[in-house]
């Protein structure tokens, strides 16, 4: 699938602006770690990205339904990349995000806050906030938030950059 045929898949579902203004920044940070990852295919990275919250609003699971629908649609690659971004897909052996693109685009999804550029830290005081302000988390919150910390670590490891580096400025237009 090529970029514009996600933009276009992403403007005929009319979402919400807050939802589109979210999917692109997260597609955006996608597009500066893949710079630094030439093995990355950044098309199919960019394109899960774009459309990993098309069903955002549904009352199922949001995630198994762009997986079916990119399967349907005869794009199993981005299916299975777009599938394991959802928050709790890094505690579940069965989900857990394997390739690069599925760890890019789940770290980056929860980097984004809205259409913010936060922290892991600040990304899980939120969660809590809005799901579990009055009681302590949970053990597979824990348990995510430490993978996802190791996450971090793993990606930026490896590559000249910091995840603190990602921001606003040092983002590039799709």
């Amino acid at each position: 699938m090529q970029i514009s045929s996600a933009l276009k898949i992403l403007e005929d579902h009319n979402l919400p602006s807050n939802i589109v203004q979210h999917v692109l920044k997260v597609a955006r940070i996608c597009s500066f770690i893949a710079d630094y990852y030439p093995e990355v295919n950044r098309r199919n990275l960019i394109c899960a990205a774009i459309l990993h919250d098309l069903f955002k609003l549904s009352p199922n699971d949001h995630s198994k339904e762009i997986f079916d629908f990119l399967n349907n649609i005869l794009e199993p690659q981005l299916a299975n990349i777009a599938y394991k971004h959802d928050f709790d897909a890094i505690v579940d052996s069965t989900l857990q995000p394997f390739t690069l693109e599925e760890k890019i685009l789940s770290y980056a999804d929860k980097r984004v806050r809205h259409d913010q550029i936060v922290t892991l830290k600040e990304r899980f005081e939120d969660f809590k906030l809005r799901y579990n302000s009055d009681a302590e988390d949970p053990e597979w919150v824990i348990k995510a938030k430490k993978a996802y910390l190791e996450l971090e670590k793993d990606l930026f490891d490896s590559i000249d950059i910091e995840s603190s580096d990602i921001k606003e400025e040092n983002l590039k237009d799709l």
